[in-house]
């Protein structure tokens, strides 16, 4: 028997509000900003809309983000990489498929 849509998103809110009340959890259910997006996001966003940038990229296609994620990743958590060892994802789904075929990929069958 399914369960009714109503019922499923009520059970969704119950889960992000009991995870609100706990910071050591991530919420990954809905892309739900929590806060708000920053206004410069919301116009970076709008700017590229703008500009015909409306479909996903390939995950090494912006080596500027990667480079700007490899600073940050040593200026603000003290971690060393290179740009080839960052990969940007369109969310979580693109991330977990990721890497659960790295991790496959030397395994016998």
């Amino acid at each position: 028997m399914a369960i009714p849509y109503a019922a499923r998103l009520n059970a969704v809110e119950k889960f992000r509000v009991w995870t609100l009340a706990r910071p050591d959890l991530i919420y990954l259910a809905l892309g739900m900003p929590i806060p708000d997006t920053p206004d410069a996001i919301k116009e970076a966003t709008v700017a590229a809309l703008r500009a015909g940038h409306v479909h996903y990229s390939d995950f090494k296609d912006i080596p500027e983000l990667r480079a700007a994620l490899v600073d940050k990743m040593r200026e603000q958590n003290d971690l060393d990489f290179t740009p080839d060892e960052i990969i940007v994802t369109n969310g979580l789904t693109q991330a977990s498929f990721l890497a659960c075929k790295r991790r496959c990929k030397n395994r016998p069958r």
